[in-house]
């Protein structure tokens, strides 16, 4: 189930996000090859949208230009640089899973990424 690595997401800071992922993708990838419902090209890529919102929420949630302006540069620099790792090993891990999906399964991993 998606329940539980969903919900610790929807409380990680962007440097924990990236050792979440792997975890998650594998269950994505065998919620695709198994479910009736999720089996679908739109299905997916719209699960996988909700995904890329929830880890920019959360690296949004992190940076202050409050803090920014108020003078606090090197922690807002270590929040903005977490942040912007976040969102490559997001990149990098749906890339690598994509890979290996592509690799062993007959389906293939053709999903929408322009959104």
């Amino acid at each position: 189930s998606l329940k539980e690595p969903c919900q610790a997401l929807d409380e990680a800071s962007p440097k924990d996000i990236p050792a979440m992922l792997p975890k998650i993708l594998s269950i994505i990838r065998m919620i695709w090859t198994n479910s009736e419902y999720y089996n679908t090209r739109e299905r997916l890529t719209g699960l996988f949208r909700k995904m890329s919102n929830e880890i920019i929420r959360r690296c949004c949630k992190e940076i202050s230009l409050e803090r920014i302006f108020d003078g606090y540069i090197k922690s807002s620099m270590q929040s903005l640089h977490e942040s912007i790792q976040c969102c490559i090993s997001w990149k990098e891990t749906y890339q690598r899973t994509a890979r290996v999906h592509h690799r062993f399964n007959p389906q293939g991993w053709v999903l929408d990424q322009t959104s």
